[in-house]
């Protein structure tokens, strides 16, 4: 289990509760604390499984996994006990959406290049409350600050996903120094 996060009280919180409930398959775990708003909670081996390799995908792919950081305990205990979260197909996001998504995050004028592209200026506005929606976010500030989070932490992230890959069986126990990440 891997808790990435850069508030040591948000770490000890997740590590006195994770402790306290039986946990099923908790070795490829990622408790991901996203700043402000949104905690992830994961499986690392979901991200193997479809392949997604860049924070961008990662995003797009567990915003069904998030719950509101400062949620009840009770609401995290439920999402850590769940054997697999149920993902809303209504709330999966196209490709149109994760395209429109990248453009948002890469290009620092969207009109300039949704003109170069030839792409209706409502289409594009329709596509991006769309895909806003069902990421959870409410503009477009927002978002690069989750994606900021995202492309920040993803190494960390990744490490988890590749040392899934190298073990089938779980490592020996370490403690890492680093404040902002833990490893119970």
């Amino acid at each position: 289990m891997k808790i990435i996060s850069r508030d040591n009280c948000f770490i000890s919180a997740m590590a006195c509760i994770t402790k306290q409930v039986p946990i099923s398959n908790a070795d490829d775990l990622v408790i991901f604390d996203a700043g402000q708003h949104y905690v992830y909670i994961f499986h690392s081996s979901a991200l193997q499984k479809y392949r997604i390799s860049d924070p961008y995908r990662a995003l797009m792919y567990c915003c069904d996994y998030r719950i509101v950081r400062d949620a009840p305990i009770n609401e995290y205990i439920q999402c850590l006990l769940a054997e697999e979260i149920k993902t809303k197909s209504s709330s999966r996001l196209s490709r149109k959406d994760e395209w429109i998504i990248k453009i948002l995050f890469c290009e620092p004028d969207a009109d300039e290049l949704r003109e170069r592209l030839c792409i209706n200026r409502k289409t594009f506005s329709a596509h991006k409350v769309k895909a806003l929606r069902k990421l959870g976010v409410k503009n477009v500030n927002f978002l690069h600050s989750l994606l900021q989070a995202w492309k920040e932490h993803w190494p960390s992230i990744r490490s988890e996903l590749q040392r899934e890959a190298k073990y089938k069986c779980p490592p020996a126990k370490s403690r890492n120094t680093d404040s902002r990440l833990s490893r119970i």
